[in-house]
This record gives structure tokens, C-alpha cells and sequence, in this order.
């Protein structure tokens, strides 16, 4: 795909070839290709615009260390992606080239390329310069745990498992497309969180071993990268969590998300940064209780409230930009910890304009797009919690194999970690997630493991404090007696699931 196109303009064209590369990988297991060729077939197809941006940062960092390799590369490539002159009438100025002297043109061009990145690639550090995920690559990734791929097709449904020991296909036989369809509208239900238990989530733990509650503190982790209609649901929440048995996502693994495997991995390449470099460690908090044209947040201010006090007990710096665009924008310029409390919207057709609410939100947009036209890559930035509506959601089907939202956004851009959100969140007990989380960190010290370590701490204590709150309602209505009906739970009373959308995109 021609690099000059505007990233509207790629998703555009990609969406005539939504699901495809699932499909490819799904007809390359049935013919038994195995599931290393699966993968990379997804991590081809998928996430383009991401490869892109992927790319520019590759080109930069080839810039810093061999410029003059860079410029050739860049003009070399600039010169295919061109248009032909015969797209274009002649003028005077412009007269067109007769059409066996471009094509010489071009093929010269297409030779040098290939030698030049050749070369390119024999540069220590730069042997896998803009080339796909390698089997060691990914076998690499899975050190820190589990990288689990769902591969949903009209074909078939698998999951592709990345272990330390190698990659091997799981089949999901209970798992389709219909089923999928069936529960999509119901992703907010006890009932959904039990399906996916059942057919995607147990059979895969049991299959890596995770067949039961750690017996001490060291959680395993697992790293998600859902395909499909699939990345709409709450992986990290399914199980049976009313039966207090362990027959739990939450109770036996600590989850993250993944657009891709090369997202993953580009993640963990970025330098961690330590809290050594003083000046560096600015924490950027942003809250808006009273957004133009939207419903009050009473809540977001306390939010606030409660994270910049523990940042300050953690002696961290800490600014409050003016919320509007150009404001944060340029704070995120110089910034490590970025927290927003505020309005989330997710477009319904176009993911790149889904976008955080800020005061001129109706003038100049804080969106997708324009994150992603940023690089904060180079900087500072470690972690963005997101506390809004909708920052990890995708709701236009025709967008989904590029995973195109506010969270994978701000990855993209430069955060090693996110935490966003699936669908609409509490605003009170925004409060709470974001305080149990900071109070996590603050303990356990910032690093990578305290991100996720921290959101699941904090989801695992509400979600035990739901099934407390339910329990004891249905305790008033049966007057103490049992509970239980054909082995299952019986519940009259249900209080909204507002521990569920709370996600984690990071290494």
C-alpha cells in the first residue's frame, strides 16, 4: 500500500479486506501449514496502518545512526510510491515521460532497493529492518508469558499459542462466527462472561496449565490478541465468578491486550525509563466535569484528586494543562504518567475520529488520527490511563483488523502502557479503579509489572466487593437457604458489572 496515503484514505481500502488474512491463516491450518504460518499470515494482514507508523519509527531510527543510508531509502522509496505520470495530463511544466523510460526507471529503482536494504539489514541491530515478526521474534516475546492469538473465521476458530517452548494451534470447535453474533449484543452479561469461560478462555488455561489460583503472589500473564468481532469482548472478566470457585480469568492469570504480535513486541523494545531521571517523570492529569454538550462528570475532579495525591506521596512532578487541545497536546510532549477523567467518544463508522473530550472538542478534535500523527516515541512517555467511555472499543466492523482506538492510539504514539476501557464506565467507581490502581504502584514501585499487576489487583477487590454486594441479596431473598438450583446459581437481584471494561495494552 502506497505509504504517501493519508491514514483515512488505508483504512478506507483496508476495509474491503476485512478478514481476510483470518480467513488465509484459518484455510493454511485446515491444510495443515501450521500454526507459525497462521500467525504470520494474521500479523501480514492485520494492523497495516500500525505497520506504517512501525515503519517511520524503524526509518528514524536508521536516520540516527546511518543518515545517509536513510536518505537513499527514503528517496528510493518515495520514488516507487509515486504516481505514474500517465495518471496525470501533461503540461509545459510537467510533460509526461514516455512510459518505457519510467518503467526503466522504476525497475532500476526496485534493484537498488533491494540492494540497498541488503545492505541495510547487515547493520548490527538492523538484520530485521522492516521485515515481519520471525518465529524466534515471537518465541522471544513469550519469556514474559503466554502470547495467546484467537483467530476468528467463517472457516474455523483456533487459538494460536506463543510459548517460550515454541508456537502450537489450540482448536476452539465450540467456537464461530455465530456464536459470536449471538452474544455480541450481550457483552455486558454475566451470562457472556460465562460463554466465553466455556468455550474460549478455560479450555485455553487448562491447555497452558493455568488450571487453577496461583498458590502465591506470582501470577502468570497472559497476553491477549483477539481477531475479529472477538476484540469487543472482555477476555480478561470471562468465567463463573458468582461460584467463588477459581473458574475464573481473574482468578488464575493476570491479563493484558495486544493489537498485534509485533505490538507487543515493539513495546517491550522501548527503553524503560527509571525514576533516576527526576525531570523526566512529569505526571500530566487532565479532568473535565462539565464538557460542552455532554452530561456532568461530578466525579472526575475527586479522581484526580486522589491520583495527584499519591503521585505527590511518590514525589512525582505533576502539571494540569488547560483542557484543550493544543494544551495537551503539548504537555504530552514532556510527559511520563498521562491521566485523563473525562468524556470518551467512539465514532460508530470512522475509528480515526473517535476521540478524548476535551473543551473544544467540536472545534479541534483530540482524536485518533491526530495521535497517531504524533511520535512521542523518543520522549518519556510510559504509561496513559484513560478513564473514559469507550477508549479501547471498536464498533464499526469494517475497522477491526487494524484495531483502531484511543488506546491502541496512544501505544502507537509512544506509551509503553495503557489502561483504557471497552464500553461505558461508572463515574463513581471510576474513582475507585483509579485510586486502587495508583495505591498499587505506589506500593509495588513503578515498573512493568505494576501496570497490570495493579488494574487486576484493583478489578479482582471489585469485583470480590460485587460478589459480596450479590451474594447478600440473595441471601435477603431466600431468608438464608440455599442459593442453588441444578448447580447453578440463582440471582434476582444483579447490580451492573462496572469492574468488567477496564483493560490493560502493554508489555
Amino acid at each position: 500500500m502506497t505509504r504517501s496515503l493519508q491514514s483515512a484514505d488505508k483504512r478506507h481500502l483496508l476495509s474491503a479486506a476485512v478478514g481476510l488474512s483470518s480467513d488465509a491463516a484459518a484455510i493454511a491450518l485446515h491444510v495443515n501449514q501450521g500454526p507459525v504460518t497462521a500467525v504470520q499470515l494474521l500479523e501480514t494482514g492485520r494492523g497495516v496502518i500500525a505497520n506504517t507508523l512501525f515503519e517511520r519509527s524503524d526509518v528514524s531510527v536508521l536516520e540516527r545512526n546511518y543518515p545517509e543510508m536513510a536518505r537513499s531509502f527514503i528517496d528510493l522509496r518515495d520514488q516507487l510510491d509515486s504516481p505514474s505520470s500517465r495518471d496525470f495530463l501533461a503540461t509545459p511544466m510537467h510533460p509526461a515521460v514516455p512510459a518505457e523510460t519510467e518503467g526503466r526507471q522504476r525497475q532500476g529503482a526496485e534493484i537498488q532497493l533491494a540492494s540497498l536494504l541488503e545492505t541495510i539489514r547487515s547493520q548490527p541491530g538492523f538484520n530485521r529492518f522492516l521485515l515481519s515478526v520471525s518465529e524466534a521474534d515471537m518465541i522471544k516475546a513469550a519469556l514474559y508469558g503466554p502470547i495467546v492469538v484467537l483467530n476468528v473465521s467463517s472457516y474455523r476458530c483456533d487459538a494460536l499459542i506463543i510459548h517460550h517452548s515454541g508456537i502450537r494451534l489450540l482448536e476452539l470447535p465450540h467456537l464461530s462466527q455465530e456464536a459470536i453474533d449471538d452474544h455480541i449484543d450481550h457483552l455486558q452479561s454475566l451470562e457472556t462472561l460465562e460463554w466465553l469461560w466455556d468455550y474460549i478462555v478455560g479450555p485455553i488455561l487448562d491447555d497452558l496449565g493455568f488450571s487453577r489460583p496461583p498458590s502465591d503472589s506470582q501470577w502468570p500473564h497472559v497476553w491477549w490478541v483477539p481477531t475479529g468481532k472477538l476484540t469487543r469482548f472482555p477476555l480478561h472478566a470471562a468465567g463463573y465468578h458468582l461460584r467463588r470457585s477459581g473458574e475464573t480469568a481473574l482468578d488464575r492469570v493476570i491479563s493484558s491486550y495486544g493489537s498485534s504480535v509485533k505490538a507487543i513486541i515493539r513495546s517491550r523494545r522501548r527503553r524503560l525509563q527509571t525514576l533516576a531521571a527526576g525531570k523526566h517523570h512529569n505526571v500530566v492529569a487532565v479532568a473535565i466535569q462539565h464538557t460542552p454538550k455532554q452530561e456532568p462528570l461530578n466525579f472526575a475532579g475527586d479522581e484526580i484528586e486522589a491520583v495527584l495525591a499519591i503521585c505527590n506521596l511518590m514525589e512525582l512532578q505533576h502539571t494540569e494543562p488547560q483542557p484543550y487541545k493544543y494544551n495537551v497536546s503539548s504537555a504530552l510532549e514532556d510527559c511520563w504518567i498521562f491521566h485523563f477523567a473525562g468524556h470518551g467518544s467512539t465514532h460508530p463508522t470512522e475509528p480515526l475520529h473517535s476521540q478524548l473530550l476535551l473543551e473544544d472538542w467540536d472545534r479541534d478534535p483530540f482524536t485518533v488520527e491526530s495521535l497517531l500523527e504524533t511520535n512521542l516515541s523518543s520522549k518519556s512517555s510510559f504509561f496513559a490511563y484513560l478513564s473514559a467511555c469507550g477508549t479501547g472499543q471498536i464498533l464499526d466492523e469494517m475497522s477491526v483488523d487494524e484495531s483502531i482506538h484511543l488506546a491502541s492510539a496512544f501505544q502507537l504514539a509512544g506509551f509503553r502502557h495503557v489502561i483504557g476501557t471497552l464500553w461505558s464506565v461508572d463515574d463513581r467507581l471510576s474513582v475507585d479503579m483509579a485510586r486502587m490502581t495508583y495505591e498499587f504502584l505506589r506500593d509495588e514501585g513503578i515498573r512493568d509489572e505494576s501496570i497490570s499487576g495493579g488494574l487486576h489487583h484493583t478489578t479482582r477487590t471489585l469485583r470480590d466487593q460485587w460478589v459480596d454486594s450479590e451474594t447478600k441479596a440473595m441471601h435477603g431473598k431466600f431468608g438464608g437457604s440455599s442459593s442453588q438450583r441444578d448447580g447453578r446459581v440463582v440471582v434476582l437481584h444483579r447490580e451492573p458489572l462496572h469492574w468488567v471494561p477496564y483493560v490493560h495494552y502493554g508489555v
